[in-house]
């Protein structure tokens, strides 16, 4: 890796070990808390999907030396939105959106107020600690970019008049193949998020303001559409070569539904992690307070590895890391 989080030699896809992710965890903590000046838990997560609570980062035990960069974009992303987002807002959203009669489309306005906080969140980010885009890169890059994401965007799929198609391209709009013409009120729509000056919005109330006001826009627009027009979109999407750069043969709709969920759990906050054990994540809190790391050294023309371990807790004893401190037998 040229940039990003250059591991302590190791060069292979494996599964890190116990000490490498106890490794992982310091220094995703050390991250965090240089980029949001605050305290906040790095957890390695013992529930499967977690959701950001706004007080807490959860990482998944399962982690390779090509999926780190993107480990680390994704904490940082949640250490950002502990700091900069006001989660009080999307947890009362239903009182506000009684007031505004919008509450028939909470569901929709949560997730287009998710995706807006997102870009404001991330692009302050990036703007402000400009050392860590290599991470948020390596973050985008895993959950949003995709050959397949690429071509369904350009493909005659998602352009029916739908509430399916309009977040499909709203959640792939900063894609460098979308098509503002592929829906009617898209160009609107990218014309209210206004990405280019995405830092105007101060606050988590602006962004839910400009995700009420996606929201009017398509909801009203779809509203007066009649049973004809949707059997003149299905019928013109039918046809080959419609849209100019489009590649109708390109992925199926049903695996580019399994991405967009994919991308709407992430824009939720609910990325699934891989679940570590309460025995492993014991013996991980056992090597941090042991500070052990690995070395290595040359022997017989082989570099071997060594642990050192620059001191002994109850929990080095206790969780036994080494299989020794219970092996002993002692004559009375």
């Amino acid at each position: 890796m040229s940039k990003g989080f250059r591991y302590w030699g190791k060069e292979s896809n494996d599964k890190f070990d116990l000490i490498e992710l106890t490794h992982t965890q310091h220094n995703i903590t050390n991250f965090v808390k240089i980029l949001t000046g605050k305290e906040i838990p790095v957890e390695f997560t013992t529930l499967g999907d977690s959701m950001t609570d706004g007080k807490s980062i959860t990482i998944s035990s399962k982690i390779t030396q090509d999926k780190l960069n993107s480990v680390i974009g994704l904490a940082l992303h949640e250490g950002a939105h502990c700091t900069y987002t006001n989660f009080d807002i999307p947890k009362k959203i239903g009182n506000f959106l009684l007031e505004h009669n919008l509450i028939h489309g909470k569901e929709i306005i949560l997730l287009l107020l998710n995706f807006v906080e997102d870009r404001r969140i991330d692009q302050l980010i990036y703007d402000t600690a400009p050392g860590y885009q290599s991470y948020y890169k390596a973050m985008y890059d895993r959950y949003f970019y995709s050959n397949t994401i690429d071509n369904g965007i350009r493909s005659n799929k998602f352009r029916n008049e739908n509430w399916e198609s309009y977040i499909f391209r709203i959640i792939n709009i900063f894609n460098k193949h979308t098509d503002l013409n592929a829906l009617a009120k898209l160009g609107e729509i990218y014309n209210i998020l206004d990405l280019k000056n995405i830092n105007r919005l101060e606050n988590t109330i602006d962004s839910l303001n400009v995700a009420c006001e996606m929201y009017k826009c398509i909801y009203s627009y779809l509203s007066t559409l009649t049973k004809d027009d949707y059997t003149k979109q299905s019928y013109k999407n039918k046809q080959s070569g419609e849209h100019k750069n489009s590649k109708p043969n390109g992925a199926s709709k049903s695996a580019l539904k399994k991405l967009l969920k994919k991308q709407e759990d992430f824009t939720l906050g609910k990325v699934h992690k891989q679940k570590i054990s309460a025995i492993h994540k014991n013996k991980i809190k056992a090597i941090s307070e042991s500070l052990i790391k690995v070395e290595f050294i040359t022997s017989a023309n082989k570099k071997r590895p060594v642990h050192i371990m620059d001191g002994i807790s109850d929990s080095t004893i206790n969780e036994n890391l080494y299989n020794k401190f219970h092996s002993f037998k002692y004559i009375n």
